[in-house]
C-alpha cells in the first residue's frame, strides 16, 4: 500500500464513514428529543385532565351537597349540573383543538 492509495481511497473512505456515522447519531438524537417533548405534552395533557375533573366532581358534590341540604330544589340541581357538564364539554374541546394546532407546529 503506497502514499497514493491513502491520500486517494482510505481517508476520503474514511471521512465519508466518519460524515455518515456523525449524522446517524444527530437525526436519531434529534428523534429522540422530540420524542421526550411528545411525551411531556402527553403527560401535561393527561394531568390538566385529571385536575379538571377532579375540580368537576368537587362543582358537582357541592352541588349534590346543595340539593340535599334543600337550599336547592330538584329541577335547579338538574339545570345546574347540565350546565357544569355542558361547561365541561367546551372546555375539553377546547384544549383538543389547541392540542391539535401546538402538534401541527
Amino acid at each position: 500500500m503506497n502514499a497514493f492509495d491513502f491520500d486517494f481511497i482510505v481517508l476520503p473512505l474514511g471521512i465519508l464513514v466518519f460524515a455518515l456515522v456523525a449524522a446517524i447519531i444527530l437525526i436519531s438524537q434529534r428523534e429522540e428529543i422530540a420524542h421526550k417533548r411528545k411525551t411531556m405534552r402527553i403527560d401535561a395533557y393527561f394531568k390538566e385532565k385529571a385536575k379538571q375533573r377532579h375540580l368537576v366532581d368537587k362543582e358537582l358534590a357541592d352541588l349534590e351537597q346543595l340539593r340535599r341540604n334543600k337550599s336547592i330544589d330538584e329541577d335547579m340541581y338538574k339545570r345546574l349540573k347540565k350546565l357544569v357538564e355542558m361547561n365541561e364539554e367546551k372546555q375539553e374541546k377546547a384544549v383538543d383543538l389547541l392540542d391539535e394546532i401546538k402538534m401541527r407546529e
